[in-house]
């Protein structure tokens, strides 16, 4: 297995943590204070061009047709306020089905947890915009948590969604400006990584500089034809200057559309026995070796 300079461990600790969605932190200090979106992530579908991609043209037109018309009306149901018609509810929903799907487009058919977050927030700040109340917007956030038609695209999700074993503690990465020193190792970009690091005490304080961890990085299999042929070969040996950080080939899940690669700590019994853990999420099966 691989090793990670305990640096950059406790480097990825320090700055990954995730926002929370708009309507969950509204809940508790209020909707004007919580709910303004990010502005850090641009706008994807500027990259596609003028001409909009047939997949998103196809799937939107479907979407607008069989789901937008059952959840504005809901929304508008639960939101009871006058300000949000269901002319407004239907084009609010219309432009979130296109964003999403032209995010998903230009991430080789994947959402990353992060813009599916940043999309939300979005419709969160929108919603906000028009009800201007309170109790509309939380009435909202209940409609958007709940068993809507386009629920769906309302429930962000890790490539590598990991429950960690007991006194363990995982942190996601997914945006592009943060896993750019990987690419620059990989020579494409993992879309993914997961770091799990041991908890030591019971308010969950983490020893990123010390002790053992596990980092995976998730590669999409489909935006990197050459990486999926070669998972199988030593792909990469990388050194920092002070000590060598090895990358070694983990698994490759989800029928194949992700390629997992895992860098982990110094302490060889509590490694294994995180590793062991980790394989067996990926296999769903707990004879897993």
């Amino acid at each position: 297995m691989l090793r990670l300079t305990r640096a950059l461990a406790a480097g990825i600790i320090a700055t990954t943590m995730l926002a929370n969605g708009g309507c969950q932190s509204a809940q508790a200090s209020g909707p004007r204070a919580s709910a303004e979106p990010t502005a850090t992530q641009p706008d994807n579908s500027a990259r596609l061009g003028v001409q909009e991609d047939p997949y998103v043209t196809r799937a939107g037109a479907f979407y607008v047709d069989e789901y937008v018309p059952s959840a504005a009306d809901s929304l508008v149901r639960q939101a009871a306020n006058t300000r949000l018609t269901v002319p407004a509810a239907r084009e609010l929903l219309v432009k979130l089905c296109y964003d999403y799907l032209r995010v998903y487009v230009a991430n080789a058919m994947d959402m990353p947890y992060s813009e599916n977050v940043r999309l939300l927030k979005q419709l969160d700040h929108e919603v906000l915009t028009i009800v201007d109340d309170r109790e509309a917007f939380a009435r909202y956030c209940l409609w958007r948590d709940g068993p809507n038609a386009l629920a769906f695209l309302m429930r962000p999700r890790h490539r590598l969604e990991l429950t960690p074993p007991p006194g363990w503690t995982v942190t996601y990465l997914d945006t592009p400006e943060k896993l750019k020193p990987f690419q620059d190792l990989f020579a494409h970009p993992p879309v993914e990584l997961a770091l799990l690091t041991r908890t030591v005490s019971p308010i969950g304080a983490r020893l990123p500089s010390d002790g053992p961890f596990l980092c995976l990085l998730a590669f999409n299999a489909r935006g990197s034809r050459q990486l999926a042929e070669q998972y199988d070969k030593s792909y990469a040996i990388v050194t920092d200057g002070r000590s060598g950080t090895r990358y070694d080939l983990l698994w490759q899940t989800y029928a194949g559309k992700y390629v997992i690669f895992a860098a982990e700590g110094d302490e060889p019994a509590a490694q294994a026995e995180l590793r062991r853990a980790v394989l067996r999420q990926f296999l769903y099966d707990t004879t897993a070796p």
